[in-house]
């Protein structure tokens, strides 16, 4: 998991923690600080109601998926999702019951987002193409996907997504165009049952095309519906599958914004640049900044009280300082935070003291103190007794004279 996440956060969906045993190997999302291995969730709901409103990250594996198809994740740095069949496709009722090797949520039209959104006819012009994935990989034998009316199919493609990620498209014996008008649909057939992990359209040249919902003949499953809550956000170029780790289908984010950049403060532009000089286990973080006009230096780390920035000028190569460090306030962005950058060299250090912890450590000092004090009072106590019961030892024995 750390070589694929490599410079960045990762996020994992699995809310009913159907294999819970692999998410204890590979990494919990709210121990990331323990095996600094940065994610994006965890106990974000403890953060921020903002947070969670703009990310539906409460539980531990647990996200909205509606968002991963904005910034909201690139914002946030995240590089990889990880997730499972469970949520890409939905087992097809058949009237002879079918063993299914995926376990599938009770209600697959449901989660915590709020209801499943309908599937959307996907249209594409001349040469356009779309996938749907599995999710992970599954053994694929056949399949179809239905055509919107007037849609013929003619020379379209039909490929699958491998694996390792990459497409393989099917000879043309393989796929077929089946029904007419309404009943029209896109059909393929296998010369043997092939591991898989999504499958591919592509309109012919000069021909639009719309297809409905996909449904593929599986080897664990039976018939399955490409229709799981995670379909409509979990697209190329944004999402990109590129292998598994255990039971988990890995996707590359292709629009992480890295740990911090800068923006112009009149219009929001990306300007100047931004480098990482170090990142403490502590959450302290430094970064050098050139600019030539004053601009908002954006962190990718969720607003939180405790949060403090100071600015220092420096020579351009930022190995000597040219001035004195100054306080500066972090504000929140919802999911982000940022700092007001003068124009010039300076680097921004970013750590966190919050006033809980530090009242904490307070009272523990406090506390300290009290145990030490009361340890001198008993000492000196025991002392004085000791003291008393010697000198009433050394006097000499009373002496009768009746």
């Amino acid at each position: 998991l750390m070589a694929a996440t490599g410079n960045g956060r990762f996020i994992i969906y699995d809310p009913d923690r159907f294999v819970q045993g692999q998410l204890f190997a590979m990494g919990q999302t709210d121990l990331n600080v323990l095996k600094q291995l940065p994610s994006a969730q965890g106990y974000t709901a403890l953060v921020s109601g903002e947070y969670y409103q703009a990310t539906g990250a409460h539980l531990q594996q647990d996200l909205d998926p509606y968002t991963l198809a904005g910034p909201t994740w690139d914002d946030l740095n995240a590089t990889v999702l990880l997730s499972l069949p469970s949520y890409f496709v939905t087992p097809v009722p058949t009237t002879t019951p079918t063993h299914l090797a995926t376990p599938f949520p009770s209600d697959p039209n449901a989660f915590t987002g709020g209801p499943k959104r309908p599937m959307d006819p996907v249209s594409l012009t001349s040469g356009g193409r779309h996938t749907w994935y599995f999710g992970g990989t599954l053994t694929v034998t056949h399949g179809e996907i239905p055509l919107g009316a007037g849609a013929t199919g003619e020379s379209a493609r039909i490929g699958l997504v491998t694996p390792t990620g990459s497409v393989t498209w099917l000879e043309q014996s393989e796929r077929f165009t089946n029904g007419t008008d309404a009943g029209r649909s896109l059909q393929f057939q296998l010369p043997s049952a092939t591991v898989a992990a999504g499958i591919v359209v592509q309109a012919g040249p000069g021909k639009p095309l719309t297809a409905l919902v996909p449904t593929v003949s599986t080897i664990e499953d039976g018939a399955v519906a490409l229709d799981g809550r995670m379909q409509n956000a979990v697209t190329p170029p944004h999402w990109t599958f590129t292998g598994t780790i255990g039971s988990f289908g890995v996707f590359r984010n292709a629009h992480p914004q890295g740990w911090a950049w800068t923006t112009a403060r009149d219009s929001g532009a990306r300007t100047g640049q931004v480098q990482q000089l170090s990142a403490e286990r502590n959450g302290t973080q430094r970064f050098l900044v050139h600019t030539d006009q004053p601009v908002w230096l954006v962190r990718s780390e969720a607003p939180a009280p405790g949060w403090h920035a100071t600015v220092q000028p420096v020579d351009p190569a930022g190995s000597t300082t040219t001035g004195a460090a100054r306080s500066t306030p972090v504000v929140s962005l919802k999911v982000t935070q940022r700092v007001k950058v003068p124009s010039g060299d300076f680097v921004v250090t970013f750590h966190y003291a919050p006033v809980s912890a530090l009242a904490g450590l307070g009272l523990s000092a406090l506390g300290g103190l009290a145990v030490v004090v009361g340890g001198v009072f008993v000492l000196v106590g025991w002392r004085r007794r000791r003291s008393g019961r010697d000198h009433l030892g050394d006097a000499p024995p009373s002496v009768n004279t009746d």
